[in-house]
């Protein structure tokens, strides 16, 4: 599944079901005097964090809907699509969506109220994703709680591609969690998303987290510096705590008191770079071993969608810091060298930096490693200018 990311900002809030009174059929994980388990709310939007959004693919409605449906008498041309709220789930409901042309102009319809009926929502024009968030639209959808079925609801955004055109329709949920948490007098908000699970309801290990508020004071931006993932670390007062788990919808996220970060390798800010041996398309092989004289950046690039703006940042960063700095491109596809090294990920023998510092076919971060194996900083590669000038000078 191909993503984009875009930001978007928002406010409303849906509680989760029985937020007052821990559900049974949630599995609570045991709360210690090190382990702090938080409530989520559902919020309106993706506020300060990328926004994580896979295509929408309409086809014949023939056959595609298992009930009964009924359609707009004044559309026509009319295709349909559906989506799962949950991957995992055997027998899962759907998300139904149509589209078709009224008065010459292409639309599109969801089923918002889940009840098999187009005729009582909006017919909607498509339109640029908005970043204020307004032209989320909330859906209600059945899904599975231990041995129940519950009826759950959430935001999703429909919308066109300012990039790629009018004819990619983006389609992503448009939520993000938030819990709120006490340490030592001070009040953290806290925020989750999961790009990477965008076409449905669910939360999974590479879901994001951040501190969005301090005592009511909130962020006016997000930086990667500042996100973390299940198994990286949030600073909450003078202790750190390690982001362990998220439940499946969201409900709970657990944070562990954890002394050991500074003694662990990962590729959050602080931590000690993993080691890595990598072959370059132009058959060096070299060792992170061999470059603890100076700092390292290791720069993920991409042309999803035609993008060529991270191949131009990797280059003027090679321009702007020159002979001060290890360079290595990571992509796929690039016969000729761009830079110092250029690194392609799908060569088997390059995996282990691929799992390392890439993760994921389609890659835009960047990691400036200093001489003493510390991550110092962690950016998206579009943001080099501003993330580099705290660590180097040109």
């Amino acid at each position: 599944m191909r993503l984009t990311f875009i930001a978007l900002t928002a406010t409303l809030f849906l509680q989760h079901c029985a937020i007052d009174d821990p559900d049974p059929a949630v599995d609570i994980p045991e709360q210690t005097g090190d382990t702090l388990v938080l409530r989520t709310q559902k919020v309106r939007g993706t506020d300060l964090f990328g926004f994580g959004a896979g295509f929408l693919d309409f086809g014949s409605t023939d056959g595609l809907f298992p009930y009964p449906v009924t359609y707009p008498s004044d559309l026509s041309g009319i295709e349909g699509a559906r989506t799962s709220p949950d991957f995992r789930d055997e027998d899962p409901d759907y998300i139904d969506i149509i589209t078709g042309s009224r008065d010459g102009e292409k639309v599109f319809v969801v089923d918002q109220n889940n009840n098999q009926d187009f005729t009582d929502d909006p017919v909607r024009s498509f339109a640029p994703v908005m970043p204020d968030g307004s032209q989320s639209l909330l859906c209600y959808f059945r899904r599975g709680q231990g041995t129940e079925t519950i009826r759950d609801s959430s935001w999703i955004q429909i919308a066109t591609s300012k990039l790629l055109g009018p004819e990619a329709i983006l389609y992503a949920r448009d939520e993000h969690l938030r819990a709120t948490v006490t340490h030592d007098g001070i009040s953290y908000q806290l925020g989750v998303v999961d790009p990477f699970m965008s076409r449905t309801f669910t939360y999974s290990p590479t879901a994001e987290l951040a501190i969005l508020a301090i005592d009511g004071t909130g962020r006016d931006s997000l930086s990667r510096h500042d996100i973390v993932t299940t198994g990286e670390y949030l600073k909450l007062g003078d202790d750190m705590y390690r982001f362990d788990s998220i439940t499946h919808y969201g409900e709970y996220l657990t944070l562990v008191r954890d002394g050991k970060f500074a003694h662990t390798e990962g590729t959050q800010v602080g931590m000690l770079a993993p080691a890595f041996t990598f072959l370059s398309v132009s058959g060096d092989t070299v060792s992170s071993a061999r470059l603890r004289d100076k700092p390292t950046i290791v720069a993920n690039s991409c042309g999803c969608g035609g993008d060529t703006l991270s191949g131009a940042a990797f280059t003027d960063i090679r321009n702007t810091y020159g002979p001060r700095i290890h360079a290595l491109r990571l992509d796929s596809g690039l016969g000729e060298p761009t830079g110092q090294w250029t690194v392609d990920f799908a060569e088997p023998y390059n995996k282990d930096l691929f799992q390392h510092y890439r993760g994921e076919y389609c890659s835009r971060i960047a990691y400036l490693i200093g001489e003493d194996r510390r991550i110092l900083e962690k950016f998206d590669i579009g943001d080099w200018s501003r993330a580099l000038a705290k660590h180097l000078r040109p």
